[in-house]
């Protein structure tokens, strides 16, 4: 079985990298008929090395100018002047899996639609494992994206979150949900947590147009923890703008030492998981990090940006633990790390989630044992 694994592979959020990695690991451990396993970038990287450019306060103005403009102004003309790398597939593939990751969303729709005309076009399955649904503007994208969910050449649709986001109205598959593949992580990288560790990790994230709200929540939080005498280490999942976010709120808040107060940046999946097992909890933004402290038995506190957040702490059962950066109490906020533990309760469910992601890959290799579609 030849199997062809989509995904942010190579994506500088190193989150989308833990998935595709997982997801390919887990499809060789637990699958000995699936012989060939080819990755392909959704965005046309070939390595995490692509991932050396940033943004971060570039072109300020020209972005302030856009965030005045209506959302599904600047969703419909992103769409339109997204470019698309020259994609390059083999026929001889039994399926093409997305990975997971928050890929139905309009960043990632012009080039899924690309893809899935080249799949059809040469008879080979599609999947799609786990994603998440991001939130779209204009009802020209959603139809768009409903008219290649629904199209025939996808067997299997599995969802990590927004399902219930999905218009029903357009999209008539049958929808599966299924937890985000990276609870794995610590088994497949064979990664476990440091043992006694006394430091807090906090998950750096740069929102753009966001920066003095941030600014604001991280000077309340590293205030108090200073007060309580509490180590901590600021780290991020690998994008660039994040890290130099945190050098920034580090300079604020008068640190001079960088090195003592902030991990240095991962520039691959296997890096952000050793970051992220130094810490006894984690405080953090970005989801992976989330997922990643979960999969290695690290308790956390949210900070919610988007709904998927929110969902994942709902799947593992405790959406108390999720906190708005723009309305909060930092005292409460504290006081609810003081208390959080990874409990057996906790060990059962993350089992629990662990077996349905293998269930849902089960599901989708029968498939993939069924002729290539149009085939006799």
């Amino acid at each position: 079985m030849k199997i062809l694994l989509i995904g942010d592979y190579y994506s500088s959020n190193l989150g989308d990298g833990v998935i595709c990695q997982t997801v390919e690991a887990l499809f060789r451990s637990n699958f000995k008929e699936i012989q060939t396993i080819d990755i392909l970038d959704i965005s046309g990287r070939q390595d995490f090395a692509d991932n050396r450019t940033h943004f971060y306060n570039k072109n300020r103005l020209k972005k302030e100018i856009k965030g005045l403009l209506p959302s599904v102004i600047n969703e419909t003309i992103s769409y339109q002047r997204t470019s698309l790398p020259n994609y390059e597939i083999n026929d001889h593939y039994d399926a093409a899996i997305y990975a997971g990751g928050q890929l139905l969303m309009p960043y990632f729709l012009k080039q899924m639609i690309t893809i899935n005309q080249l799949l059809k076009k040469k008879n080979i399955k599609i999947i799609y494992n786990a994603v998440g649904y991001g939130k779209f503007y204009s009802k020209a994208l959603i139809k768009k994206l409903s008219t290649i969910i629904d199209d025939c050449s996808v067997q299997h649709l599995s969802i990590r979150d927004g399902e219930r986001m999905l218009d029903r109205t357009l999209v008539k598959k049958q929808v599966h949900t299924v937890c985000d593949n990276a609870v794995w992580a610590s088994e497949i990288y064979d990664i476990k947590k440091v043992e006694n560790s006394q430091v807090i990790g906090l998950g750096i994230m740069y929102i753009e147009n966001k920066r003095q709200t941030l600014i604001s929540f991280w000077r309340d939080t590293l205030l108090l923890l200073d007060k309580k005498g509490t180590n901590w280490k600021f780290f991020v999942n690998g994008s660039i703008e994040d890290y130099l976010f945190a050098k920034e709120i580090l300079a604020l808040h008068g640190c001079t030492d960088v090195e003592e107060y902030l991990c240095p940046r991962p520039e691959t999946p296997k890096e952000l998981i050793e970051v992220i097992s130094l810490f006894e909890k984690i405080i953090s933004f970005r989801l992976h990090s989330h997922i990643i402290s979960y999969s290695l038995e690290i308790p956390s506190i949210s900070i919610v940006w988007d709904d998927k957040v929110r969902k994942f702490f709902e799947k593992i059962d405790h959406p108390q633990r999720c906190y708005d950066y723009h309305n909060y109490d930092s005292n409460l906020l504290l006081n609810d790390l003081d208390a959080i533990k990874f409990t057996e309760a906790d060990r059962q469910v993350k089992e629990m989630l662990k077996k349905e992601v293998l269930e849902n890959l089960q599901t989708i290799v029968t498939l993939c044992r069924t002729k290539k579609m149009g085939s006799d």
